[in-house]
């Protein structure tokens, strides 16, 4: 059984193996001391189904590189602590010659005969040190991605 008080923007419910993605359009962020806060969820249900075979699920987060933000990645712990989960944090050009950031996090698993969700919150900084005109206008594109997989017996 999982309760929280937390409020997500985002949920993904991990009932079968699929892909699973949402996208986060940053159109008016600007510089600032605080921090910019998105949290999501992954679940192995849906409120009323749940998988009925253990899955495995990786979170990436694929953003554009229009702005100068640094991110990171969290997720909650039973106590309401978070911790960073990132294990790779790479910019990239794809096959347009465009750059992405693609920030990937360890493989998570999910049972079949409890519900669980885990809780992410993504931070992204936006220096006060990059407040100049240049910046005004531009957005920033950041796609969530969950990808999940059937653990067959004898998966490690």
């Amino acid at each position: 059984e999982a309760r929280s008080d937390v409020e997500v923007e985002i949920a993904f419910y991990l009932v079968n193996d699929k892909y699973q993605y949402e996208n986060i359009k940053l159109e008016d962020i600007i510089p600032r001391d605080e921090s910019y806060t998105y949290d999501f969820s992954v679940s192995n249900n849906d409120g009323v189904n749940r998988t009925e075979t253990a899955l495995t699920y990786d979170v990436e987060v694929i953003t554009t590189t229009n702005l100068p933000l640094t991110y990171d990645l969290y997720i909650r712990d039973d106590n309401g602590n978070y911790s960073s989960v990132v294990t790779n944090d790479v910019i990239d050009l794809d096959e347009d010659s465009a750059y992405f950031r693609t920030i990937n996090t360890s493989t998570k698993t999910f049972g079949f005969d409890t519900d669980k969700t885990d809780y992410y919150r993504l931070v992204v900084n936006f220096p006060l040190e990059y407040k100049d005109f240049k910046y005004q206008g531009i957005s920033e594109n950041i796609e969530i991605r969950i990808l999940s997989r059937q653990l067959l017996p004898g998966d490690n």
